[in-house]
């Protein structure tokens, strides 16, 4: 049933009277409710409510704060809370074309000057979209930052790791960013992503297998340049692999077979190995890559 000493009735109606309002994610911090998204002018807004529903008067002044960015459409999709409670607001800024955009605020609900140096972080890694729709605060302070981007008419999900400052995190990926590489049809688009042990990221998507869309689940290793081994001794190990080129050839490894009782197979390589649907290592059998930059591996649970 509905809490009616929730603003008496259970619920709480925000936003104007008309076009479009739309809230996108929810947290509870020091037992304060903040909502956040976008409104009909397709600015940011964020709303902090006390227990009882009432608005937070000591949230900029009237439990709301909005980020106007004049002409251009704002779309807020996620948001997350640090431990200092600070808020970080996640999207997309366009007229034409996409800039994925995050919005850092203070608690008190004004914009946080310390982050990019008006609390507005802007990023364009292909030129056609880039969209922000799921943000994690790591326990170093970096803030991961995962969605999708466009570019030659496909979309690709990628993951982008900025600084506490509001600055790219040049040490991740290629320039702060990594792009997963395309399964092979057209789009590959971000879903969610949860964090793992041992700096892995868990990222669900789907992908155009050229029929229909297929779920995917690709393990993201936040690695660059320090070699990494990785061991798979079972099928049903982590997996924090997918491409590593061959730095004699420069084509890709494609390991297709099963690796059978105690064998040992390993690879060396500067950037790719795919590892093809059907690929399995028995019980007792070791597969081993030694890689020198950064990896994944992309999982089809649809896959036999």
């Amino acid at each position: 049933t509905l809490d009616v000493s929730f603003d008496t009735d259970g619920k709480v109606e925000l936003g104007g009277t008309i076009g479009t309002d739309e809230i996108n994610s929810v947290h509870i911090f020091n037992n304060k409710i903040i909502i956040s998204g976008y409104e009909l002018n397709q600015d940011f807004v964020a709303y902090r409510l006390n227990a009882d529903g009432s608005l937070d008067n000591t949230f900029d002044g009237d439990g709301k704060a909005v980020t106007d960015f004049g002409m251009e459409q704002a779309l807020g999709w996620c948001s997350a809370i640090q431990p200092d409670g600070k808020l970080i607001i996640g999207g997309r800024l366009a007229l034409v074309s996409g800039v994925m955009v995050l919005v850092r605020y203070n608690i008190d609900g004004s914009l946080d000057n310390t982050f990019s140096g008006d609390g507005i972080y802007t990023f364009t890694g292909y030129p056609d979209d880039n969209r922000a729709y799921a943000i994690k605060v790591l326990a170093s302070g970096k803030i991961l930052v995962g969605g999708d981007v466009f570019g030659l008419n496909i979309w690709r999900k990628t993951l982008l790791r900025v600084n506490a400052n509001g600055t790219t995190d040049l040490n991740f990926g290629f320039n702060g960013a990594y792009t997963f590489p395309n399964l092979g049809y057209e789009d590959d688009r971000f879903g969610a992503m949860a964090l793992g042990d041992y700096d892995r990221v868990y990222v669900a998507g789907s992908y155009d297998n050229g029929t229909n869309f297929d779920m995917t689940l690709s393990i993201f290793l936040q690695c660059k340049l320090n070699p990494q081994i990785v061991s798979l001794t079972h099928p049903n190990d982590d997996i924090s692999l997918n491409r590593i080129n061959d730095p004699e050839t420069g084509k890709a490894i494609q390991a297709t077979n099963w690796v059978l009782g105690t064998a040992n197979v390993a690879y060396k390589a500067k950037d790719f190995i795919e590892l093809k649907p059907g690929f399995k290592v028995e019980p007792g059998a070791v597969f081993k890559a030694e890689m020198g930059l950064l990896c994944s591996y992309t999982l089809n649970p649809n896959d036999p």
